[in-house]
């Protein structure tokens, strides 16, 4: 049995969940392959050439567009099993009505995915289309991702840049995040730490049979397990000794933790401002951290001289110019390195989502949201939000404030009541070039 993974783009990292899927697809005798189809100029004649007998979909609520639709497409042209994955079909179930959805998977699909496929191979009748995914309770036990799953495709990575990931879930219940709903979905729990030996066997492995010269840990956040961490990084330092990358949470910070992430060789991290307002922060996103754990964590990390980046939302429900301007005052004072900027999207089934569309600010149809959600991109905003345009001339020129905040002022006052002034728009437009080119976004 052969079984395809279709990516429409590897973003810079390595997709580790698919990775995953691949090595346990491979432990049942599977062959397997990925294809990044924003790569291929004939797509249809490569599927047709590996000629699966499974086609496989992970894919983020706003993706699932293009997932379906290529689904739909490859459908007339051959015959296959389509099985979709990831946080759509999770918090989105009714992806299964579709005519080209064969099956679905939500939650974890490692040991799932294996109980379906066997049915399949067994020619059952009658299987259950949707499929629900225990969280593994020993993460140990998993096999490491399939890192030679893109070996076509590496040209699209970071050079010597390999993605890992130390453990599983998230104790917090931010309410535009997943993990509030994730961790309800089935049984046994949801945080799972790996062993610090098990991590550090994987790192070796890939060390010894790929390039790599920086370690980037894709956990929610990596400090979380502060006695885990403790042990991690003086074993890391000495049997890895590379330059690492994680994120972070401000509330959990203190100058012990960043001084032993900089002597692990820590050169960058990322960590979630999210907004400058108190109320919003804390009442409507539920961060429950204050501006000043998130100030003393960016003054540390300047100490320490680690490289940071800070994620950072607009146009959230209850969301005023002003509260935006709070955050571009607050982002400024902690001179990161980086800004990610993103308009707030109403996931399925997310606390914030629900609280959207009963304010009437969304109308609850999740195909209009979107792959990309950075507001650099001209991004549609999704709520029904007063003054529109305003939010969208303020996320031009945000960086800028945050670079210069001595435009503040100004800029308030342009935003506020002559927006579109022809002479400010074009002071705008060169201020945010200028950046762009001095400055840059991306790490």
């Amino acid at each position: 049995m052969k079984a395809l993974f279709l990516i429409k783009s590897l973003d810079l990292h390595e997709p580790l969940g698919i990775m995953q899927i691949s090595s346990s697809l491979k432990n049942l005798g599977i062959e397997t392959k990925a294809v990044i189809t924003s790569e291929e100029k004939n797509l249809i004649e490569k599927v047709k050439n590996f000629n699966p007998d499974l086609i496989l979909f992970s894919t983020t609520t706003g993706a699932h567009k293009y997932y379906l639709n290529l689904c739909r497409l490859l459908k007339k042209e051959l015959k296959f099993i389509s099985i979709f994955g990831g946080p759509h079909p999770t918090f989105f179930p009714e992806i299964a009505e579709e005519e080209c959805v064969d099956f679905i998977i939500r939650g974890e699909a490692e040991e799932a995915i294996g109980d379906l496929i066997k049915k399949i191979q067994k020619g059952e009748k009658d299987i259950k289309k949707v499929w629900l995914g225990d969280y593994p309770q020993n993460l140990d036990s998993l096999p490491f991702p399939d890192r030679t799953l893109l070996k076509d495709y590496e040209y699209l990575l970071p050079r010597g840049v390999r993605f890992f990931m130390t453990s599983r879930g998230c104790p917090y219940d931010c309410t535009y995040c997943f993990n509030a709903f994730n961790k309800k979905l089935t049984k046994g729990r949801y945080l799972r730490q790996r062993s610090v030996e098990n991590v550090i066997k994987e790192i070796k492995e890939v060390k010894n049979n790929f390039h790599l010269e920086k370690v980037n840990f894709q956990d929610d956040t990596f400090i979380l397990n502060k006695r885990w961490l403790e042990e991690f990084l003086k074993i890391y330092k000495k049997e890895i000794n590379l330059p690492l990358y994680c994120h972070i949470r401000p509330n959990l910070v203190d100058e012990i933790i960043i001084k032993d992430l900089k002597d692990a060789g820590c050169y960058y991290v990322v960590l979630g401002l999210e907004v400058g307002n108190d109320y919003i922060r804390n009442k409507i996103l539920k961060r429950n951290m204050s501006k000043q754990q998130i100030l003393n964590t960016c003054k540390l990390l300047r100490k320490y001289n680690i490289g940071f980046t800070t994620q950072t939302m607009m146009c959230l429900p209850e969301e005023t110019l002003d509260m935006v301007f709070e955050t571009i005052e607050l982002s400024a004072k902690c001179k990161p390195t980086h800004i990610n900027l993103y308009f707030y999207q109403p996931y399925p089934k997310t606390e914030l989502a629900n609280y959207s569309i009963s304010r009437g600010l969304f109308d609850g149809n999740f195909d209009r949201l979107l792959y990309t959600y950075q507001a650099e991109s001209k991004n549609e905003i999704p709520l029904n939000i007063k003054n529109k345009q305003k939010f969208k001339l303020l996320s031009d020129i945000f960086r800028v404030c945050v670079k210069f905040p001595f435009l503040i002022k100004f800029i308030k006052f342009d935003i506020k009541y002559i927006p579109l002034n022809p002479i400010s728009r074009i002071l705008r437009t060169f201020l945010n070039g200028f950046y762009f080119i001095k400055y840059g976004f991306v790490k």
